[in-house]
């Protein structure tokens, strides 16, 4: 991470995000006195990279500098999917799900998708957990512990601090 952060300042020129070490910025004034500056801004998260520019010539140039130090598959035509988020360009803008990764959180969970929608956080008749309902046989522990209760938690927590904050 230190090599390609040290690449894209050093080499390339960006400048890093004070808010956000993973955000790098470049501009250089257009051809032209006339001519608005041109820019390209990356945002990377371990193996993903978003760019975003309003010059492709610039934003060429960005990914020939990176692609001599690091092999990059580039994907043209919008962002797609980033870090299990969704992004369609529709005529109304850019619009974020996280369908997929929400599908994917039901499966984990042994939620069928046909099961009934409810809209409360939770079902009426759920009894809280007292002292008496806790397993501390280690036989039975086991099996408890299959369950992927961290995992789930974590992604249902990333869900709803990106796309879902209706859930919270």
């Amino acid at each position: 991470t230190t090599q390609f952060a040290d690449h894209l300042v050093n080499v390339i020129g960006m400048l890093t995000n004070p808010g956000d070490d993973a955000s790098f910025y470049l501009g250089v004034p257009g051809e032209n006195d006339d001519d608005e500056p041109e820019w390209v801004a990356l945002t990377v998260h371990v193996d993903d990279i978003g760019a975003f520019s309003n010059s492709e010539k610039l934003l060429d140039w960005v990914y020939e500098q990176l692609s001599s130090r690091f092999p990059l598959k580039r994907l043209k035509g919008g962002i797609g999917i980033m870090l299990g988020i969704t992004s369609v360009r529709t005529e109304r803008g850019i619009e974020f799900t996280q369908t997929t990764l929400i599908d994917e959180i039901s499966e984990l969970a042994g939620v069928d998708k046909d099961s009934k929608k409810v809209t409360t956080p939770t079902h009426t008749r759920f009894k809280l957990l007292t002292v008496e309902d806790q397993v501390t046989d280690p036989s039975l522990r086991k099996v408890l512990d299959q369950f992927p209760y961290k995992t789930l938690v974590g992604k249902i927590a990333y869900v709803r601090r990106c796309t879902r904050h209706d859930i919270g």
